[in-house]
């Protein structure tokens, strides 16, 4: 509970400072027009229009270069969050590459052949991290999944990305698990029965 509260603090403070931010660079801005309006009032030396170009660009210089640098920030925030979206879908579509080729490789039992390298698979995401391949098979399916650790490289966390495919297992093999597990559970109830 505490974590929590120490997190939406947190959360708190960091709204509060990007309004703040927001806020000084509105400042700026009207700030850098009144000085341009300032300077356009100014009376003009002799021979000077008083909304000449050399005016005007000394007027509005400050305001143009402080909309480049905010513009630029957004810039780079944005060509960051494209790099970031252009590497999941890279990875995304390897992910879904591999795990249908795994997929289509089964033995004459109609099982899935596992991997060699298994969990990893010898292949790495758009952020160099290996990608793993997991096998799992529920009482009827077979199920291979690949996956990656994502932007942070951590295996098992939100960000992670994977992709799976399923199989039906062979029916001999469903109906031989089948008799086993009515089997056990009867060799429970005697046992439990005694």
């Amino acid at each position: 509970m505490e974590a929590l509260v120490a997190l939406f603090g947190a959360l708190i403070e960091l709204v509060a400072a990007a309004i703040q931010l927001c806020l000084e660079v509105v400042a700026l801005v009207l700030e850098t027009l009144g000085f341009a309006a300032g300077s356009l009032a100014e009376k003009p030396q002799a021979g000077e229009a008083r909304f000449s170009g050399k005016r005007v660009l000394v007027a509005f210089a400050p305001l143009t270069l402080i909309l480049v640098f905010i513009g630029g920030t957004f810039g780079l925030f944005q060509w960051r969050a494209n790099a970031r979206r252009a590497k999941i879908e890279a990875t995304r579509t390897l992910i879904d590459e591999h795990v249908t080729r795994l997929a289509e490789q089964v033995d004459e039992q109609g099982q899935f052949k596992k991997h060699p390298r298994a969990p990893r698979i010898g292949v790495n995401d758009a952020w160099g991290n290996p990608l793993h391949v997991a096998y799992e098979e529920t009482l009827v399916n077979q199920v291979v999944t690949v996956r990656s650790a994502g932007p942070d490289g951590e295996m098992n966390t939100l960000d992670d990305l994977d992709s799976s495919r399923r199989r039906l297992r062979p029916k001999k093999e469903i109906a031989r698990n089948l008799l086993d597990k009515a089997k056990n559970a009867i060799e429970n109830r005697n046992d439990r029965d005694e």
